[in-house]
C-alpha cells in the first residue's frame, strides 16, 4: 500500500467513523458482553459435561476406551 493509498484509506475510514451513530455502538458493546458472558459460561463446563457424556457410553460398542474409568 503506498503513502496516498494509507492516507486515503484512513481518512474513509475515520469519516465512516464520525457518522456511527453512539447509540448503534453502545448497543453491539451491551450485546458483545452478554455473547461473552455466555461463552464464559459454556467455556467453565463445557469439558466436564462432554467428558461426562462420554464417559456415560463406556461399555457401549464404539466406546473411547480411553475416556472410560478404569
Amino acid at each position: 500500500m503506498t503513502t496516498d493509498e494509507l492516507k486515503s484509506a484512513t481518512a474513509g475510514l475515520k469519516a465512516k467513523g464520525a457518522r456511527n451513530d453512539p447509540g448503534i455502538a453502545e448497543a453491539a458493546r451491551k450485546e458483545s458482553e452478554t455473547t461473552n458472558a455466555a461463552m464464559e459460561k459454556t467455556a467453565a463446563t463445557h469439558a466436564k459435561k462432554t467428558l461426562s457424556e462420554i464417559q456415560d457410553r463406556c461399555g457401549e460398542t464404539g466406546a473411547d476406551a480411553t475416556k472410560c474409568p478404569q
